[in-house]
């Protein structure tokens, strides 16, 4: 986004004049963020990556995503929602496609281990969203990746063409790679039916905490159907530190128990759980391999984030696939 830009966009949401330059904001791994200040607040602007908003389909999830986000602050989630032009949640100027927020005052989490009362806070609001029973009639189940062995061989080839790090001992990794979505893949087969509307990416990256004990929902473009029991054991795996190299017993507790004793409960085999979340991190590490390699974007910004992304997630699939057994020992003994 340009000065430019800026300017047409102030204009169209009547937020005053510009009083400084736009202000990056770091932290996203798909999109840009910046900082506008004016003479009538601050807003947060989003800049949508152009890779992935020019798909088909992808302008109308997105605004399904933010009426999602609008229901659940209705129906009394501390969600943040975009503003709208003209009806519109998506705001596009010179070509770029931008999205529209409040300036919200506060900070967010690293990717380690939290206080426990914090993940309790968590689970709680994770309770009052799955209770909320919202309906969207042309919202879908979405299908889990089901990438084949040869898909990865291929990859991970390319991969060792172009010396990513990730494609080190190329036939250990594919064998890897492999063996994760099989037991993903099969694991899901054992979870039942049921899902429901929820954030589905609420990690520490995606709360903002104006106080220890105000935490605010953001970046809900994520927004669907899944099961209950995917959704907060993943969140429980997140917040307590699994994106760091480790986990944190106390904080993975915490927030099921905030989950359970909100209303929350998980009627499903623990073990199916943990291992159905392979396909979810294998569908972004196959993004990344993709955007490292220069199929997702030109932009060596991009490609340097891909790689890093693509070493931190094979990295989070180790832990996790080593960590399974201690995890369903916890669950177990969650009040």
């Amino acid at each position: 986004m340009n000065q430019s830009q800026a300017a047409q966009l102030c204009q169209d949401y009547d937020l005053g004049e510009p009083v400084t330059g736009l202000h990056p904001v770091t932290g996203g791994l798909l999109h840009k963020m910046w900082r506008l200040d004016t003479g009538r607040g601050s807003w947060a602007v989003k800049e949508l990556n152009p890779a992935i908003i020019s798909r088909p389909g992808l302008r109308d999830e997105y605004r399904r995503s933010e009426q999602i986000a609008a229901r659940m602050l209705q129906a009394g989630v501390p969600a943040v929602c975009a503003l709208q032009n003209r009806g519109d949640w998506l705001y596009e100027v010179e070509g770029t496609v931008l999205m529209i927020f409040d300036w919200v005052a506060g900070v967010t989490l690293g990717i380690g281990p939290t206080r426990p009362e914090q993940a309790r806070q968590i689970g709680e609001i994770m309770a009052r969203i799955h209770r909320v029973g919202l309906e969207v009639a042309t919202i879908s189940l979405p299908q889990p990746p089901n990438f084949s062995p040869d898909h990865w061989a291929d990859l991970v080839w390319r991969g060792t063409r172009k010396n990513m790090g990730w494609a080190e001992n190329p036939e250990k990794q594919t064998a890897r790679l492999v063996e994760w979505s099989a037991i993903g893949r099969e694991a899901r087969l054992r979870l039942s039916a049921q899902v429901i509307i929820s954030h589905r990416d609420l990690d520490q990256k995606n709360v903002i905490w104006r106080d220890r004990d105000t935490p605010l929902l953001i970046d809900w473009e994520a927004a669907g159907l899944v099961n209950p029991a995917l959704d907060v054991i993943g969140a429980a795996l997140s917040w307590s530190g699994l994106l760091s190299g480790q986990l944190d017993e106390a904080a993975f507790k915490a927030l099921l128990q905030g989950y359970c004793r909100a209303g929350g409960a998980i009627h499903e085999d623990y073990r199916a759980v943990l291992q159905a979340g392979f396909s979810g991190w294998l569908g972004w590490l196959e993004f990344n391999m993709r955007r490292s390699i220069d199929e997702e974007s030109s932009e060596v910004v991009e490609q340097q984030l891909g790689l890093r992304e693509c070493i931190r997630t094979i990295a989070t699939l180790e832990l996790l696939s080593t960590s399974i057994e201690g995890c369903v020992g916890w669950l177990s003994e969650i009040e």
